[in-house]
């Protein structure tokens, strides 16, 4: 499908809807995939196809610029279009990247309204670059102000980073992770390729900077922690990194199974399914 956002983008996606009836539509946890710089989606296919035979369903986009979202409007020249790649990307476009994932979000928010899934367990997975990406728009998502009458935001519960990167061009991850929505309210997993030093160093150090702020767990009974435990750290043996950890042969597509099902599925009572149209409309 293709999936347009508010500054004219039109950005492909793939869905992976669940293929398996383990749950009911109202159940389902909608995942995000959002790949690394001069990527594209098709680098998720074994975990999207994974977690789809798992009753998950994943929207896996192509960032603007990359894959098959390469259109976007000629500002100022209504009705006309125009290709653009990723070493084309302006300032200006890198900046509001985030509403790419802000397009997907709102396809799963009609799935959810359809009752096919439950946006309230709403996932990002992210690779590299995009970790950055995702944890900015996350923290977008958080800063809806809350009203009686509607809930806008405040959906994502989980992020999936693999390999994150601390900055490139003018994006920064330092700001997001000094944030209280990622520092405090998320579930958080970070995956890295242990046989690259420079990587590996740098995502524990990450994972360290959130630990250091969370609640500690050593005291409690070692269940009670299991349950509680939000944060997680997937060291790989390998030097692969990003989207290549989803590889077979490593150990992170089960963490993230596991991670999915400590923080998501067995908190449902807590994340219970509603209908979320606003009440003037859109």
């Amino acid at each position: 499908m293709t999936l347009d956002t508010r500054d004219g983008w039109r950005i492909h996606c793939e869905y992976y809807g669940p293929q398996e009836k383990i749950r009911q539509g109202k159940e389902t946890v909608p995942i995000i995939m959002v790949h690394g710089w001069e990527g594209q989606g098709s680098d998720w296919n074994f975990l999207a196809v994974g977690l789809q035979t798992l009753g998950h369903a994943s929207m896996v986009i192509d960032l603007r610029g990359h894959g098959r979202s390469t259109t976007r409007r000629v500002p100022g020249e209504p009705g006309r279009t125009e290709s653009v790649t990723v070493d084309g990307l302006k300032p200006d476009d890198i900046s509001r990247i985030w509403l790419d994932l802000e397009a997907a979000k709102s396809e799963l928010m009609r799935k959810n309204n359809a009752g096919e899934v439950n946006i309230e367990m709403l996932t990002v997975i992210a690779a590299e670059v995009g970790c950055i990406i995702a944890m900015e728009w996350a923290i977008r998502d958080w800063a809806w102000p809350i009203t009686p009458a509607y809930k806008q935001g405040q959906d994502v519960k989980a992020l999936v980073l693999l390999s994150p990167v601390e900055s490139y061009r003018r994006m920064s991850a330092t700001k997001s992770l000094n944030h209280p929505t990622i520092r405090e309210r998320l579930s958080l997993m970070f995956a890295v390729g242990a046989e690259d030093p420079r990587f590996a160093s740098n995502v524990k150090r990450m994972h360290d900077r959130i630990e250091r702020v969370r609640p500690p767990l050593d005291k409690l009974d070692p269940k009670e922690a299991e349950r509680l435990r939000d944060l997680f750290l997937i060291q790989a043996p390998t030097s692969l990194q990003g989207s290549a950890l989803t590889d077979r042969s490593l150990p992170v597509n089960r963490a993230i199974v596991y991670f999915l099902t400590k923080r998501l599925l067995e908190r449902s009572d807590e994340l219970r399914w509603s209908e979320r149209k606003s009440p003037v409309g859109g």
